[in-house]
């Protein structure tokens, strides 16, 4: 059996029905993109803010595609970030859907040095509940070199206007001989920890990329991961031998006789970060959250019951 070009047309006779005729095409998978047709802006793709996508230009200058994402109600700031290569073009937009058409505001057009950067819009005129002629941001992407192929891109959209609403560690290796430090988490082999990121209305924002950043004494380790519908994301820190212990300390648990320790330990901290996030609402500037302490235990030796 024969495999179907790319645009090869298949007309079978149907039989069974007195002969009459049908046709289906057949494409490349590498040239499928999801979201077409949206070619123009009356078929633009629209998209809820916090989406990620991945698409294509399949046909170099001449594919273009427009993607229309609406503000939230009471959103007044967004921001948008792609990856590209230098045979895209881009430009954004702020817009007001109507019946007929959309009301547009003065083009941005985008470097193609600007890949992979963060674009913020602030001062938005927000979204009304209800409303029929809803504000948003048109991104359009095109094919700018007709000597390119297939030239594939990233795009998300989200809300600007986000904060840190939580963040929690976690360890349950059910430590029972705690080293004497009081009030700080202590963890000997892992790390879980989770951040939840909200926009300034109180609603969780799916899609986010959140940093985490782990320092221990000459060691840092970093590792992301994206928030679920419910805003939240979680990663688990996994550790090797300590470098720079303290020196030994001798502890017990209370009451007599009890058994005693000896161990080691170093003190360690974590952080995050997020692109839309601020570290309590509804500050504007830093999206690196303060820094929060742990423990972790090196070793111990078991002294005895006395």
């Amino acid at each position: 059996m024969s495999c179907l070009t790319k645009d090869e047309i298949f007309q079978p006779k149907d039989e069974t029905t007195g002969g009459q005729t049908f046709q289906f095409r057949a494409f490349s998978r590498a040239n499928w993109n999801s979201y077409e047709p949206n070619d123009k802006p009356s078929t633009a793709t629209q998209l809820n803010m916090n989406t990620s996508i991945s698409a294509n230009i399949d046909t170099p200058a001449a594919d273009q595609d427009y993607y229309f994402f609406p503000l939230k109600v009471g959103q007044t700031a967004a921001e948008i970030k792609l990856n590209f290569t230098a045979n895209v073009g881009v430009t954004f937009w702020l817009v007001q859907k109507l019946a007929n058409g959309y009301l547009w505001s003065t083009p941005q057009n985008i470097a193609t040095t600007d890949t992979g950067k963060t674009f913020t819009f602030t001062g938005l005129p927000g979204n009304t509940a209800g409303t029929t002629t809803p504000y948003g941001i048109m991104v359009r992407v095109w094919g700018a070199n007709a000597a390119a192929g297939i030239e594939w891109y990233s795009l998300r959209a989200g809300v600007g206007d986000g904060y840190i609403a939580s963040m929690n560690q976690i360890n349950n290796e059910n430590i029972s001989r705690w080293y004497p430090v009081r009030g700080q988490l202590q963890a000997a082999n892992y790390l879980t920890l989770s951040a939840t990121i909200k926009d300034s209305q109180n609603r969780a924002i799916p899609g986010e990329t959140v940093t985490f950043i782990v320092r221990q004494p000459g060691i840092t380790q970093t590792q992301t991961a994206q928030t679920d519908v419910f805003g939240m994301a979680t990663t688990t820190f996994n550790f090797g031998s300590c470098l720079s212990p303290l020196a030994p300390v001798t502890y017990a648990a209370p009451g007599l006789p009890t058994d005693h320790w000896q161990g080691t330990a170093e003190q360690g901290e974590w952080m995050i970060s997020a692109a839309s996030a601020q570290p309590v609402a509804p500050n504007v500037g830093a999206n690196t959250s303060d820094t929060i302490e742990w423990w972790r235990i090196c070793q111990e030796t078991y002294l005895g019951r006395w």
